[in-house]
């Protein structure tokens, strides 16, 4: 559903270069070491240190098995070090590992073990240097286990604040696309009861005339003609709307009365402005073209859009002009363009004023495509919020 697009190394090259830099450092640290020659037991004559890279080589696989017993794996490989050098460096990734986790009981017992098997080594292997040779190594200790401890947990909360951000984000995503389908079916269903009042009027009509003609065997052949047109064109036209809202889901719970006023069109176009006006937008209206002869259908989606368009305006920029205009052209379509200065800090929305949610384009763009046409809407160049809808001709069932 989300697309991410963090890049994630292969999981066997996250492996092998720690595998690799365990084994550069741990044979770094057995050679420093032996070439000190102060460590009892690590001298170039000694067997012991052949022992010891022996040991470091065969346990340094350990690593790959601390994501599934990290405490085991590392209290082993800390408990080599009190013995051996050249497993330190892959006992201090291992300390790392398990401080990511961050549990308090596993980082107090490594930590400790990390003590014990240092001084252990140093009454194991003395050096020549006596005390303060000593004293130096525990002091080493003590700050390895810290910067082990320290890096482990900054590693383990980034990837816990990592975890949650994804999360929220792919949760953020889910609620828009809740939203966004939301918008779509309230649309659907708002059209669905628009054409359910057009569809019940035009039915009857056609039931009340065929009723007639059924009963009525006097009626002259000039009004039977016309009464089989009225139902024929009737019957077209309410197939037609029938079409547009095919597969739309309908509101069981709708009140009827809610629906019960007639449907405005593009002839109330008019009046919509100057209802706007009085409440003190400022519009500049340009049609052309008949707009009483555009089809029911089109002439309803074409206002919706329009007063949808409006609405917007004033609720995101009050105090803008909006410009509208309308082409009727008989046959091909109707085309809109509805476009308003974008709010300024100074001149921007009341703070009480509904947030930018989207979902009334998202609507108007679902109705559009609904009724054949289209809808996009963008920011100009100058500056200004710009919605353009197409609206054909045929899909209105006058093709």
């Amino acid at each position: 559903m989300t697309s991410d697009v963090r890049i994630r190394m292969p999981r066997w090259w996250s492996e092998t270069w720690r595998l690799l830099a365990s084994a550069v450092v741990g044979a770094l640290l057995w050679l420093a070491t032996v070439a000190d020659g102060t460590t009892a037991h690590y001298r170039f004559h000694d067997w012991w240190p052949y022992v010891d890279l022996l040991a470091g080589a065969l346990l340094l696989p350990l690593l790959l098995l601390r994501h599934r017993r990290p405490l085991a794996v590392t209290l082993v490989l800390i408990a080599s070090t009190a013995v051996v050098a050249s497993t330190v460096a892959a006992a201090g990734i291992a300390l790392i590992s398990l401080c990511t986790h961050r549990v308090r009981r596993d980082i107090v017992l490594a930590g400790t073990a990390w003590i014990v098997t240092g001084v252990v080594f140093s009454a194991v292997h003395p050096a020549d240097t006596g005390l303060g040779e000593r004293v130096t190594n525990l002091t080493t200790s003590v700050l390895s286990l810290a910067f082990a401890v320290a890096v482990g947990l900054f590693i383990g909360a980034r990837r816990e604040l990592v975890a949650q951000l994804h999360e929220r984000a792919e949760t953020a995503e889910r609620e828009r696309d809740l939203r966004v389908a939301q918008a779509r079916a309230g649309e659907r269903a708002r059209i669905a009861r628009e054409m359910h009042d057009v569809l019940a009027h035009r039915i009857s009509l056609v039931a009340m005339h065929s009723g007639a003609l059924a009963y009525r065997a006097d009626l002259p052949p000039d009004q039977v003609r016309e009464t089989a047109t009225l139902i024929q064109e009737n019957s077209h036209l309410a197939l037609t709307e029938l079409r547009d809202v095919l597969g739309v889901l309908r509101d069981p719970d709708l009140d009827q009365s809610q629906v019960a006023a007639p449907l405005p069109t593009l002839a109330q176009l008019p009046a919509l402005i100057d209802h706007e006006r009085e409440a003190g937008a400022s519009i500049e209206a340009d049609t052309e073209g008949d707009l009483r002869s555009v089809p029911e259908p089109l002439s309803r989606n074409a206002f919706r859009i329009v007063q949808e368009c409006l609405t917007n305006a004033r609720k995101h920029s009050p105090t803008s002009q909006v410009a509208v205009r309308i082409e009727v052209d008989n046959g091909a379509g109707v085309q809109i363009e509805v476009s308003n200065a974008m709010a300024t800090p100074s001149s921007g929305r009341d703070a009480d004023a509904p947030t930018r949610s989207g979902l009334g384009l998202i609507g108007l763009t679902e109705r559009a495509v609904l009724a054949g046409g289209e809808l996009t809407y963008e920011v100009d160049r100058a500056h200004r919020f710009l919605v353009r809808a197409s609206l054909p001709w045929e899909r209105a069932g006058h093709g």
